[in-house]
C-alpha cells in the first residue's frame, strides 16, 4: 500500500508545525501547512491532500470544524487530530466528529507517530478496496441480469430459477435451476398457479402489489418467501416483467429468481463482523491512548510520592530540633499552623499525600492492564474476589456519579477460580455498568455477592441492582448480538453478547433474572481451578 504523496499539517503555531514537516519530509512526502482552520480547508479544496493532520485547538475555525467538514466533504481523506491536551474527552470528541485517529503532541515517540500513520492509511486503502470490489460486484450483477433477460435461449442453463406463464398466471415453463431449488419437478408445477408455492410469511400486499404492477405492463422487482415442496421456506429475490405479443398485448409473464435465503444470512454475519473488527479498532486505539496518558501522569506522579517521602523525612528530623525550640521559646508560627498543631497536622498530610499518591499509581495500573492485549489462558487461575474489586476500581467515579448504595458482599477464603482474568474482569466492569445505567436515581442500590457451591465446585457471582427492570420479551433477547435497550445512548448491543461468550469460553454461565420495576440479577458461574 503507498505511503501519502501529500501531507496537510493545519496548526496555527509555526513551531508546532515544524517538527512535524522536518518528520514528514524525510518519509519523502511533500507536505503543505496551513496557520488555520479557514486556510486548511482553502487548501484541501485546491489540492486535495491524501492526508491531514489538524490541531484541535485554534482561534477563528476549530480543528473540530475541520475535521467535520472534511468527514462530510471528503470522507475519504483520512484526518489525524493533534492536540497538546492527553484528555481522553478531547480524543472522543474528535474520533467522534470523524478524525481517523488522535496523537498527543508533542510527539516524544516517533514509533507511535509511525504505527498511528500507518493504521490510518491501512483503513484509507480497505475503504478504497471495498468500495473498488463493491462497484465491481454491482456491475457484475447488472451485467448478469442483462445477459439473462436478453439471452432467454440459454435459460435451461441458468444458475437462477425462470418460471413462464400464461395472461392468466398458469405456469407454461420452469427451468432446472427452478426445479433444483425448490425440490418440484417440472411435471408437478407444469398448469400450476405460482401460489403453490406462496407462503404466510409475505403480506398479501405485497403480493398485490406485484400482480398490479406487471398487469400493468410494468417490472416488478422484490423479494419474497416462498416455500419448496419439502415444506422448508426460503428467500427469493426475483424481477417479474410482462411478455407483449406482436400486437402489444400481454401474452405471458416472466420472473427470473434467485434464492438469496444463504446469501442474506452471510451478508447479515459479515455486518456482524463488521462492527466486531470496527469496535476492536476503537477499542485498540482507546487502548493506545490510555497507556500514554497513564505515562504521562505516572511521571508526575512518581515525583510527587518521592518528594513527599523526603519531605516526611526531613520533617522527622527536624522535630528533635523544633520540639527543643518550642519548649524553650513557647509556640511559634510555622507556615499557616502554629507549631503545637502542625506537629500533629503535617505527619498526617505527608501520610495522606502518599497514600493519595499510591491510590493514583494503583488505578493507573489497573488501567494500562485492562487495556493491555490478552495473553492469558482460559486455564489459568486467579482470584475473582480481586478481580471484582479491580473492576469496582475501574467504574468508581461511575459508581460514584449513579449509586450511594453499592455493596459488596465478599466471600472469605474463596478458592481460585480457573479462567482468563482479565476476560473475566472485562465480563464483570460489563455486567457493573448495565446495573449503574439501569437505575432510575442515586438512592436505588447495587449488591454483588459472591460465594461457593456447596459441592465445593464453582463459584457463583450474583449482580443484583433495583433498576427499572426487564419484561420477559427482553429477556430473552438479552445476550443476542446487536439487540439493545440502549440505542439512543450509544449502545452497540455486543456488550452482554461478547460477556456470554467470554464466558463459554471460560466454561462459565451467565443467567439473568428480572421483572419490570423489580431489578435484575445476573448470575456468573465459574469453576474452581483444579491442580493437574
Amino acid at each position: 500500500m503507498a505511503s501519502p504523496t501529500t501531507a496537510l499539517i493545519i496548526d496555527d503555531e509555526e513551531l508546532e508545525r515544524l517538527p512535524l514537516r522536518l518528520y514528514i519530509e524525510e518519509s519523502g512526502c511533500s507536505v503543505l501547512e496551513a496557520a488555520d482552520g479557514r486556510t486548511g480547508i482553502d487548501i484541501i479544496q485546491k489540492e486535495q491532500p491524501d492526508l491531514v493532520f489538524t490541531d484541535l485547538r485554534m482561534p477563528g475555525m476549530s480543528g473540530l470544524e475541520v475535521i467535520e467538514y472534511i468527514a462530510r466533504e471528503y470522507p475519504e481523506t483520512p484526518v489525524i487530530a493533534v492536540s497538546g491536551s492527553s484528555d481522553v474527552q478531547h480524543a472522543v470528541e474528535a474520533l467522534r466528529s470523524g478524525a481517523w485517529d488522535y496523537i498527543v503532541k508533542p510527539v516524544q515517540d516517533l514509533s507511535t507517530f509511525d504505527v498511528v500513520i500507518q493504521r490510518v492509511l491501512e483503513r484509507k486503502w480497505l475503504i478504497s478496496e471495498n468500495k473498488r470490489y463493491q462497484d465491481s460486484l454491482e456491475e457484475m450483477v447488472r451485467e448478469r441480469t442483462k445477459e439473462l433477460l436478453m439471452l432467454s435461449q440459454v435459460a435451461a442453463q441458468s444458475p437462477v430459477s425462470i418460471v413462464i406463464t400464461d395472461a392468466s398466471g398458469s405456469i407454461e415453463y420452469v427451468n432446472p435451476q427452478f426445479t433444483h431449488t425448490t425440490g418440484y419437478t417440472a411435471d408437478e408445477i407444469l398448469h400450476q398457479n405460482p401460489r403453490i408455492w406462496k407462503s404466510d410469511q409475505t403480506s398479501t400486499q405485497v403480493h398485490r402489489q406485484l400482480w398490479e404492477t406487471i398487469s400493468a405492463g410494468n417490472v416488478w422487482e422484490g423479494d419474497f418467501y416462498n416455500r419448496k415442496k419439502n415444506g422448508d421456506i426460503l428467500l427469493e429475490h426475483a424481477i417479474i416483467s410482462a411478455i407483449r405479443d406482436s400486437n402489444g398485448t400481454i401474452s405471458h409473464f416472466l420472473a427470473i429468481k434467485e434464492d438469496i435465503t444463504e446469501k442474506v444470512k452471510l451478508e447479515e454475519e459479515a455486518k456482524r463482523t463488521q462492527v466486531k473488527l470496527i469496535q476492536a479498532d476503537k477499542l485498540s486505539s482507546l487502548g493506545l491512548l490510555v497507556s500514554g496518558i497513564a505515562h504521562e501522569i505516572n511521571n508526575p506522579n512518581n515525583f510527587i510520592m518521592r518528594n513527599t517521602e523526603l519531605l516526611d523525612e526531613a520533617w522527622h528530623d527536624a522535630m528533635p530540633i523544633l520540639d527543643e525550640y518550642y519548649r524553650e521559646h513557647g509556640d511559634f508560627n510555622l507556615g499557616d499552623f502554629q507549631f503545637s498543631e502542625a506537629s500533629g497536622i503535617l505527619p498526617r498530610l505527608f501520610s495522606g499525600l502518599k497514600d493519595g499518591s499510591l491510590r493514583i499509581r494503583n488505578i493507573v495500573e489497573r488501567l494500562k492492564n485492562f487495556a493491555r492485549q490478552d495473553s492469558g489462558s482460559v486455564k489459568d487461575c486467579f482470584d475473582l474476589n480481586k478481580i471484582i474489586l479491580d473492576a469496582i476500581s475501574i467504574l468508581n467515579h461511575e459508581i460514584n456519579k449513579k449509586c450511594e448504595n453499592f455493596h459488596l458482599a465478599a466471600a472469605h477464603a474463596l478458592p481460585m477460580a480457573m479462567g482468563n482474568a482479565q476476560q473475566i474482569e472485562q465480563v464483570m466492569i460489563n455486567l457493573i455498568m448495565n446495573s449503574l445505567q439501569s437505575l432510575p436515581d442515586k438512592t436505588r442500590g447495587i449488591r454483588i455477592e459472591t460465594a461457593l457451591t456447596e459441592d465445593n465446585k464453582h463459584i457463583v457471582v450474583t449482580v443484583t441492582d433495583e433498576g427499572c427492570g426487564m419484561p420477559s420479551e427482553v429477556l430473552e433477547k438479552l445476550t443476542e448480538p446487536f439487540f439493545t435497550t440502549k440505542g439512543d445512548s450509544g449502545g452497540t448491543g455486543l456488550g452482554l453478547y461478547i460477556s456470554t461468550s467470554l464466558l463459554r469460553e471460560n466454561n462459565g454461565t451467565l443467567l439473568f433474572a428480572s421483572k419490570s420495576e423489580a431489578g435484575t440479577t445476573a448470575t456468573v458461574t465459574l469453576k474452581v481451578f483444579q491442580q493437574l
